[in-house]
């Protein structure tokens, strides 16, 4: 929803052509070598980007296969649990599922947990605290069984759900309402 991208800019002979790294934020860099080369060569630590910034030495690369995704944002009120103690009982709800990273901001403590199903292709984030949200990415076909897991996760949280919206924070009047960004 709101990750960086690695593209291959298709322009010349296939051999030639370079990856280019696009931010959330709607920067870019070109890395004048084949994908391969790259993807080796920062994970390695010898490619740097700007962009991405460094590869966690205890985090294993992913790739996702392009395909259509519904995307889901639930607001949640507070709840009395800590922020450990959320995450962990939300990742519970989908189970089993895989790391694929956090950060942290040092100035106020906001963050993000990222994490995917290892039975399901769904792509979860857990932003806190400001707004306190689960979002999800999944198969369209998948749309009930999702919603299902994310609310009874909302409740091991001890978390009401306050607000359902689109990826782009657009407010939705149910779970199932389609908008243009999911088509």
């Amino acid at each position: 929803m709101d990750a960086d991208r690695l593209c291959r800019l298709t322009d010349g002979e296939p051999e030639e052509w370079p990856v280019v790294v696009w931010s959330s934020e709607g920067w870019y860099e070109t890395h004048r070598t084949g994908a391969a080369a790259f993807f080796e060569g920062w994970v390695g630590g010898r490619v740097h980007s700007h962009l991405l910034g460094a590869m966690d030495p205890d985090l294993a690369p992913w790739f996702n296969t392009f395909r259509p995704r519904v995307d889901r944002c639930l607001v949640l009120s507070e709840g009395p649990l800590s922020h450990d103690e959320r995450l962990s009982r939300l990742r519970t709800a989908p189970a089993p599922t895989t790391d694929r990273g956090a950060w942290r901001s040092e100035r106020d403590g906001s963050g993000q947990d990222h994490f995917a199903t290892l039975d399901a292709d769904w792509l979860l984030t857990y932003d806190t605290p400001h707004p306190h949200r689960i979002r999800i990415a999944f198969p369209p076909e998948d749309t009930e069984r999702v919603r299902h897991r994310l609310f009874a996760a909302a409740e091991l949280m001890e978390c009401r759900v306050l607000e359902v919206t689109t990826a782009a924070g657009t407010p939705l009047e149910t779970w199932d309402a389609v908008t243009d960004e999911d088509e």
